[in-house]
This record gives structure tokens, C-alpha cells and sequence, in this order.
């Protein structure tokens, strides 16, 4: 059976770039002016496939992507529109072919289906329809742009990253790409955090973008404010070009199922969120009913919430599920007695290997702040970084019961918890609720 996996990492063509001419990058009016950037680790090869194995293990129901039929002329690329035809024929209707197996199916194509003013990417990636650009990307020719630029003519470098970090925020689309004849960059941006939350004591981040480099592809994580892009080159394995494609497919599978929205920090790429009673992959959004022993839970903004990546233990003999929490009963007794960090029985998290969630995930070096569970999935526990877990803070909202009228919140198990307002502190313009493993915030309390 031909998969999905074995197609998007089928033998690309051979472009011959002889005639491709030197000379500058285009400008793009008003673009940001990155410093630097930084490896967005966790977007590898064993992390993706890991996350997309179902999907990928599909059979593949496309055309063939055997290229008998090609002339020696259609492969000679002398200009970046000879380069763009060439993708248009050769690459990106594999990649579209193997996305239309998804329920958003979603499209690569041109960046003129969806063009703002002063930004005219020239890729698109837009669902069904929606033409919205989830991944907006352009074409260079290896000649003008590679990755080690940063360092050997950074003025060409800056152009070439700013340009598609101005499409991203233009759109804003979380992920964008560079494609060229010898590799990809594949781009993620962060905002930088300006209102109060937990990382405003710490030191401003240098303008920065982050990426990662498959024998031809690179991956970023760019802040937008202060810029970065996830960039070292980082090679997949083996390496070969044609992970570029599957790289292609994984970002626009991410953008149209795991969220596009431009945040202050990510949760891992591996890892699920809590969402009423079911768990949420935050990368497929596939959804299941009940963690696994191993899953990385963590929400959205992690850094604001103060979440940690924990890999789930067994159960242990002091009344706890196999999630680490105590059952409604015992919980709720004991929610309302302990301070932070008064924890004095140290079994409870034998099983759990717990650290603060940062910008890139488990297995990530080189972020502020990065760590990541031991074992955990899409992470290979090596010199990570473990550190004493924080309550993780969830933000809630107070209803009253329709009969009753007993103010009542869900709680991070989606279950419904009845509360008064003598139980949660006022803070600032707020309401916080202290209890074992969290801290529940509200903005009001009904009256």
C-alpha cells in the first residue's frame, strides 16, 4: 500500500540551477528587521511523524507522483518564476494531493488568493473554503538566500526573514516558509508579552527568529515584537530534500488543526489541553476523552499560565487517579487548606517529571526558559532541564446555577465545582482560587 508518508517523501526532481545569476533580494516596504534567531527543535522529523503517524499511515488515493515525462528544459531554472512553475508542477500537488485527505483540506497555491496591502507573499495556504492565508511563504533562489547568511551578509539575511516575518504578522498567521532550489525554512513567531504576566520580571529578549533546517528545510519561531526566528540548521536525520515536502504538509496540517493565532508562547508540538471534559491535541486537534500515562498536558500560552510539562506516572496508593489528582471528594477538602508549595507528601508526583513550559518545548535548547519532560513524547530527555513544578494557573469563568443560583466554575478536569465568593482573594482586578495542582482565576464574581 502507497502511504501518505511514502509519497511526501518520494524522490523530488533534480533542478538544474546552473544559470541562476547572483545579486540582492527584493526589499519589502516596512518589513521587521530581525537580529537573529533560534532552533525551533521539537518541529524534527520523529516528533512530526510521531504526531501525524495516523494520518500519514493513510493510503494515498492521489496520482503518481513518477515523473517520466519531464524534459530537461522544464527542470532548468534560471529566475525565482522559472523556480516558482517548477514547485507548481513538480511539488506542491503532491503536498495538496496528501492534504485533501483532511476534513479542512487544506491548499497551497498562489499568494495572490489572498493578498493584503503591502504584503503579496507568493504562497499561499488557505482550508476549505476559507481564504483566509494560513501559511504564507516565498520564493528564493539559493544563489541570493541561505540560512548561514545570518552570519556571512546579514543584510540579505534580515531581508529575506523580515519579509515573510511582515507577511505572518500582515495575516496573522503563526507559521510562514521560505522555499528555495536547496532548502526550506519553515518559520513560527511569538508576540512579545506587554501587559503584566509571569515573565515580566525577567530580561527583554534580543530581537530574534526561530527556524530549523532539514537538509532542506528550516524551521523558526519569530517574536514579533521583538523578533525571532527558530534557525540553526537542524537536520532531519537522514536529511534528504524531499523531507521538505513532508515538512510542507506537517505546517499546514498544524496551521488548519492546532491553532494559526499569534501567542506570547506555545505549548509543546506533542502535547494535549484540557478543554471542557476531553483532551485536546494542540498540534492535530485530534480529541480523546482521557489522557494517556505519558501525555504532555499543557495550554495555550503556557508562560502566562505558568504550565509545566509533566509525563504522566502510575497511580499511587494516596487516593489519586492516574491523572495525579485526588478524587472530587478529597480534592476539594484539601484545595482549600494548602498554600503553595505545601505539598509535604513527596510520592504524590513519583510518577511525574515536571518542568516550565517555554517557547519551544521538550527537548528544546537554547530558548528562555525551555524545558521538557524526561520520556516525554517528541523529546529525547537528553540534558533537559527539571525543575520544581509551580501551581498552573487557569483562568475561569463564575456562572450560578439556573435553580439554585449557587455560583459554581469547571475546574481543570471539566468538572462542575461549587464555590463562594469568601473562598477566592482579590488580586488586582482579578480573583484567585488556590488549590493543589492549580490556580483558578476569575475575572468577576457574579453578585
Amino acid at each position: 500500500m502507497v502511504t501518505l508518508l511514502s509519497t511526501l517523501t518520494s524522490k523530488n526532481p533534480q533542478l538544474d540551477t546552473s544559470k541562476v545569476p547572483l545579486g540582492p533580494n527584493t526589499v519589502c516596504r516596512r518589513a521587521k528587521e530581525p537580529l537573529g534567531w533560534i532552533p525551533w527543535a521539537e518541529f524534527s522529523y520523529d516528533n512530526l511523524t510521531a504526531i501525524f503517524n495516523e494520518q500519514l499511515m493513510a493510503r494515498y488515493d492521489g496520482p503518481s507522483t513518477s515523473r517520466t515525462s519531464t524534459l530537461p528544459l522544464d527542470l532548468e531554472i534560471c529566475n525565482e518564476q522559472t523556480f516558482e512553475l517548477a514547485l507548481h508542477r513538480f511539488i506542491m500537488p503532491t503536498v495538496n494531493h496528501c492534504l485533501a485527505v483532511s476534513s479542512t483540506k487544506p491548499h497551497y497555491g498562489p499568494g495572490s488568493r489572498c493578498t493584503l496591502p503591502d504584503a503579496k507573499p507568493d504562497w499561499s495556504c488557505v482550508g476549505r473554503g476559507v481564504y483566509f492565508n494560513y501559511v504564507p511563504g516565498d520564493t528564493k533562489l539559493s544563489a541570493k538566500f541561505w540560512p548561514s547568511m545570518l552570519d556571512t551578509n546579514f543584510r540579505e539575511w534580515q531581508k529575506v526573514i523580515g519579509q515573510v516575518m511582515t507577511y505572518q504578522l500582515k495575516f496573522a498567521s503563526r507559521y510562514g516558509f521560505i522555499i528555495t532550489d536547496d532548502v526550506l525554512v519553515v518559520m513560527r513567531i511569538t508576540s512579545e508579552r506587554t501587559g503584566p504576566g509571569i515573565a515580566t520580571s525577567r530580561g527583554r529578549r534580543p530581537e530574534l527568529v526561530q527556524s530549523v533546517n532539514y537538509n532542506n528545510v528550516d524551521a523558526s519561531d519569530a517574536n514579533t515584537a521583538a523578533s525571532f526566528v527558530d534557525d540553526q540548521p537542524l537536520d532531519w536525520e537522514v536529511n534528504p530534500p524531499q523531507y521538505a515536502i513532508l515538512a510542507l504538509w506537517c505546517l499546514a496540517m498544524m496551521s488548519v488543526k492546532g491553532g494559526n493565532n499569534i501567542d506570547c508562547s506555545y505549548p509543546a508540538l506533542n502535547s494535549w489541553r484540557i478543554e471542557g471534559s476531553r483532551y485536546v491535541h494542540n498540534s492535530s486537534g485530534v480529541t480523546k476523552k482521557r489522557a494517556g500515562r505519558r501525555d504532555v498536558i499543557q495550554g495555550r500560552d503556557p508562560d502566562a499560565a505558568g504550565d509545566w510539562f509533566y509525563a504522566e506516572g502510575e497511580a499511587s496508593s494516596s487516593g489519586q487517579n492516574e491523572y495525579g489528582q485526588r478524587e472530587r471528594g478529597e480534592e476539594d477538602e484539601e484545595d482549600r487548606d494548602e498554600e503553595d508549595g505545601d505539598d509535604d507528601d513527596g510520592d504524590d508526583d513519583a510518577g511525574d517529571v515536571d518542568g516550565v513550559g517555554g517557547d519551544s518545548g521538550p527537548g528544546t535548547h537554547g530558548g528562555e526558559g525551555d524545558a521538557g519532560p524526561v520520556g516525554s513524547h517528541g523529546g529525547d530527555g537528553s540534558d533537559t532541564e527539571t525543575i520544581v513544578p509551580g501551581l498552573r494557573r487557569m483562568h475561569v469563568s463564575i456562572k450560578k446555577h439556573f435553580l439554585t443560583r449557587r455560583p459554581y466554575f469547571i475546574d481543570a478536569r471539566g468538572r462542575e465545582v461549587d464555590t463562594d465568593v469568601t473562598e477566592w482573594t482579590r488580586v488586582r482586578h482579578h480573583y484567585e482560587l488556590s488549590g493543589r495542582r492549580h490556580i483558578y482565576v476569575a475575572d468577576t464574581f457574579p453578585e
